[in-house]
């Protein structure tokens, strides 16, 4: 590196205060201003003075616009900045100590380190960020040991909480990385990807670690004490989904899907919180598309013209809201629903543990019999895809999922025990769907049909059980006082001294690792086994002709291993 002097920690502080974030933030704002001095000069009468003005204010703003252009494709400022940015990456790595390999960083982190502050690390991401966002052709053109450098950045500090405990630098660090992905010419991309093309295929240090990295991010960004942590999470969320479904496409990254899945606990709780953030943003994309229907036909009548100024006003502002908010829930929906598709068609096993396997059947039937149920006349909105709602694509994911599950032997089960959403008349008009307009053909029809053919079987199965049970008085003390539900596997909270299944009190602590009565930490492996009353509880089953519950887990088994 030569000598680091002061002035280059200065430099790095200037780029992070008045750098290229800044000047994008003020080529938009141009952007915006062009965009209103234009309609108030259309709005303003004809050759008045007023719209001269408008006009004349108009074109300073265009000269504004159009020198931040020139200033973005000037190459030599975009290779100084691509050199900063270099050697700042390479700089950090080396004040980490990092070895030849790059990871691991070794613990705990040196002095020297620790007193670098965070802007450093932002100013490298903000200069691959403005490249990204202005002219991503030179990324294309970057020599490729540049890329290699900044990817082995990138994965070094996201890898490494000790390193980078802030876990939105982490998702910033993720978002950079994420622009690394090569796209099309409509996102500016005129080389087909140039050098990007092969760069995750190419990085070893990516195809060891990256994949585990991600997983991990997923989960503690979960909970970061910020006060708008939820919705900042499916932000950051978001580039970590991006690269799971870019590298996903590397056959390379498939061996470290399957050995992170093997890691039964953590790869668990992240498929929970996959779920959590589906069904949340898909439910809330549904609801505001039932309202935008709604408000669609109160604009529709024929008094609406007449209706006061402000009280219309007031309505399409409403019904801005909603379409935001059904356009980013059905987004984010869709994104996560593809990593669901992904990894249930490579690792299944996970999302069949007792603890989620209702979860999952009931979400998916929920969606199936919003999208091909009497419900879908509620969301045939004007335009669609103004909201990015496209029915028969989520269609395509929801019945694949199920087709990628079917293999497993309890999920059909599941699926039919549905109270809620379960319906054999939606599963048969989505079949219709795939097949009228050629979504699915072939063997991938057949497999979907042959489960919807097994689901009447187990329906039969499950009316049958039903009956043998009718009038018969369950005790209190055999159902589970969450769920109301008879218990299989009944164990006991040291916290509270509450008995619940297992399955129930497990999929709550995934989510949160604290006794639902007593508030206190709880968790998996703290459950206490009530072998007494698992014992009544199957005399009382064998009593009445029902099959007695699977054998509990091995003492000393992962209570989450379901192998």
């Amino acid at each position: 590196f030569g000598t680091i002097s002061e002035l280059f920690f200065l430099t790095l502080r200037c780029m992070h205060i008045v750098g290229p974030n800044r000047v994008v933030k003020d080529y938009h704002k141009v952007g915006q201003e062009v965009h209103d001095a234009d309609e108030a000069a259309r709005a303003a009468p004809e050759m008045s003075e007023e719209r001269e003005k408008l006009e004349r204010e108009m074109q300073l703003l265009m000269e504004r616009r159009l020198s931040y252009e020139v200033v973005f494709q000037d190459l030599e400022m975009l290779d100084d900045l691509v050199a900063l940015a270099r050697l700042g990456s390479r700089s950090l790595l080396r004040l980490a100590q990092a070895p030849k390999t790059i990871l691991p960083l070794p613990l705990p982190p040196p002095e020297a380190f620790k007193a670098v502050p965070e802007f450093c690390v932002e100013a490298v991401l903000d200069v691959i960020k403005f490249i990204s966002n202005t002219n991503p052709t030179a990324l294309e053109t970057t020599a490729v040991p540049v890329l290699h450098d900044f990817l082995n950045f990138f994965m070094a500090f996201s890898s490494s909480k000790a390193h980078v405990n802030n876990p939105y630098l982490r998702g910033k660090l993720l978002e950079a990385m994420s622009m690394l992905i090569p796209k099309g010419r409509r996102h500016g991309f005129e080389h087909g990807g140039g050098n990007l093309v092969s760069l995750f295929a190419d990085h070893d240090i990516s195809r060891r670690s990256l994949i585990p990295t991600l997983i991990q991010f997923y989960v503690d960004i979960e909970v970061t004490g910020a006060h708008n942590q939820f919705y900042e999470k499916f932000n950051y969320r978001h580039y970590m989904a991006t690269l799971l479904l870019h590298v996903c496409k590397i056959p390379s990254y498939l061996q470290a899907v399957q050995l992170e899945s093997e890691n039964r606990e953590k790869f668990v709780r992240f498929v929970n919180m996959m779920l959590n953030d589906v069904t949340y943003a898909i439910d809330e994309s549904i609801l505001n598309l039932v309202e935008i229907k709604k408000i669609e036909a109160e604009m529709a009548e024929p008094g609406w013209a007449a209706r006061p100024e402000d009280q219309r006003r007031e309505v399409e502002k409403n019904l801005s809201q909603k379409g935001g908010n059904a356009r980013w829930g059905m987004q984010s929906g869709n994104e996560i629903l593809q990593m669901v598709q992904m990894l249930t068609g490579m690792v299944p096993e996970p999302f069949m543990v007792p603890e989620l396997r209702d979860r999952v059947a009931c979400m998916l039937n929920y969606f199936l019999t919003s999208i091909a149920g009497p419900r879908m006349s509620e969301l045939k909105v004007s335009n669609p895809e103004k909201y990015s709602f496209r029915p028969r694509e989520l269609l395509v994911l929801v019945c694949d999922i199920y087709v990628n599950l079917a293999r497993h032997p309890d999920f059909a089960p599941a699926v039919v025990r549905d109270g809620r959403s379960y319906s054999q008349r939606a599963f048969l008009k989505a079949g219709d769907v795939l097949r009228a307009h050629g979504l699915r053909e072939g063997q991938q029809l057949d497999a979907y049909m042959s489960f919807v053919a097994l689901l009447r079987t187990c329906e039969a199965d499950a009316k049958a059980e039903d009956l043998q049970l009718e009038g018969i008085d369950v005790p209190d003390e055999f159902l589970d006082p969450v769920t109301c539900e008879l218990m299989r596997d009944p164990v006991r909270l040291p916290t509270s001294g509450q008995t619940l299944d297992r399955a129930s009190i497990a999929r709550h602590l995934l989510s949160d690792e604290t006794d639902p009565f007593s508030r206190k930490r709880l968790t998996a492996d703290m459950l206490v086994p009530d072998d007494a009353l698992r014992a009544r509880i199957e005399a009382f089953l064998a009593q009445h002709g029902r099959g007695a519950a699977p054998a509990p887990p091995a003492a000393g088994a992962d209570p989450m291993d379901t192998q």
